[in-house]
This record gives C-alpha cells, structure tokens and sequence, in this order.
C-alpha cells in the first residue's frame, strides 16, 4: 500500500466538502505529473450514487480504473482522477477503503477519501490506514472549537491539518467534481492544499496552519493551529 492518505470531511452543515476535496485531489494530481510521479484515487465514502467515467480522462487515471474493477471495486476514470464510490450503508466502508488503497497498488501515489463526520475518529484509529494528512471543511467562526478538536486529533496521529472556510463556486465545483483543473482562486487554494498536505512534514508539526477562507496559510489569513487549538481547550 503505497499511496499517501488524505482523509477529508466536512463538518455538520459545512459545505462543499466533496468538490473541495476533489479540488485538492486534481492539484495533487497535477504536482504528480510535473513531478513524474503516479495517479491519485479519489474514494467517497457514503455516496449517494455512482459517478460515471468521463470522456476526458488521463491514461494513469484509466489504469488504475481498469485496476480497481479488476478487484471488484466501483471506480470510474474523471479527468485526472480515478473516483471511487462507497455506497451509503456499506457495512464496512474503512474495510473498503484499504481494499482501494491495495488494489491501486503502486500506481496511485496519492489518494483522498471523503468521509462522513461519524467515521473520522474511526478512520483515525484504524491501524490499516495510514494517514498522511486530514482536510477539515467548516464554518467559521462558528465552528472554530470542533475544527480545532479535528486538527488536534491529527497533529495526535502524526498527520498534517488544513481547514478550509470556503467552499469553491458552482462552476469550480462542477468542473473538480469532473477531475479538471477546476481554475482561477480555486485552483490557487487547492495547490496550496496539497502541498500543505502532503509536503514533507515541518519539525514542528504543530506549527502547521488551518488554511481558512483562501488555503494559503496563515500569511494568505489562515489561522494558526496553535491558536485554534486554544479555542478548542477553553471549548472542552
């Protein structure tokens, strides 16, 4: 299992967390390529429906396709991404994650996998999944306190944080929900993201920062975890 694991939820009335993730997930993507790399698989667990192949996909995005429904897994080739559905009511959705994870071997260099807010505690402590990075999308600062309960818990399992405020625009959303460059100040937000994400990891890993409304750190306005971590202890 060679892929590197973000995992990635969205706060009770948080919005925008699957084109968000997606968004991200197209960035890396791109890093990927320019770095010669391999293809990042894309896993939304408690999807609500399958979505299909696109006409526009990449040559690594269709391999790991054609890998995945070798294994019996649910996958479709979307631009730069190979997507992966875990219906809502799967009986064991971490289980089904490592099974993606496994079967895309090593030609998936990275991967994202939407959770819903029920099982990221569980995604945490599961010893089969090693995670290299969690994305948090909520409103703030009205959900402040919980954003900087999820980050601790990350910084705790020896991944790296970022939370995001802003949700992309329509059009952005469709066009990272079809894994293309979804453009403009997205897209911007989403290279900052992944690198965040999956960068080598700083000494100090709390220094890290929540990406707030544009993903670009604390000096693009994001807020520092040290400080939301505070918020989170006199929340508790």
């Amino acid at each position: 299992m060679t892929a590197r694991l973000v995992i990635a939820t969205a706060l009770r009335g948080g919005a925008g967390g699957i084109a968000t993730c997606a968004a991200v997930a197209v960035a890396q993507g791109a890093r990927s390529d320019a770095g010669g790399s391999s293809g990042v698989v894309l896993v939304e667990v408690g999807a609500a429906r399958q979505r299909g192949a696109t006409l526009l996909a990449s040559s690594v995005a269709r391999r790991l396709e054609r890998d995945l429904r070798a294994a019996e897994l649910d996958a479709s080739a979307r631009g730069a991404l190979c997507w992966v559905g875990v219906p809502a009511g799967h009986p064991q959705p971490l289980a089904e994650l490592g099974d993606v994870l496994r079967a895309a071997g090593d030609v998936a260099g990275a991967a994202f996998a939407l959770l819903p807010p029920g099982l990221w505690r569980a995604a945490l402590e599961d010893e089969r999944l090693r995670i290299a990075g969690g994305l948090i999308c909520a409103r703030l600062p009205a959900q402040r306190p919980l954003a900087a309960l999820a980050v601790r818990e990350l910084v705790a399992a020896g991944a790296r944080a970022r939370v995001v405020a802003r949700p992309p625009g329509a059009v952005a959303s469709r066009r990272a929900l079809a894994g293309l460059d979804p453009g403009g100040s997205t897209s911007e937000r989403a290279r900052c993201l992944a690198g965040g994400l999956l960068a080598p990891r700083p000494r100090d890993p709390v220094a890290g920062v929540l990406a707030g409304a544009d993903g670009r750190g604390s000096r693009g306005g994001g807020v520092p975890a040290e400080t939301v971590g505070s918020a989170a202890t006199k929340a508790s």
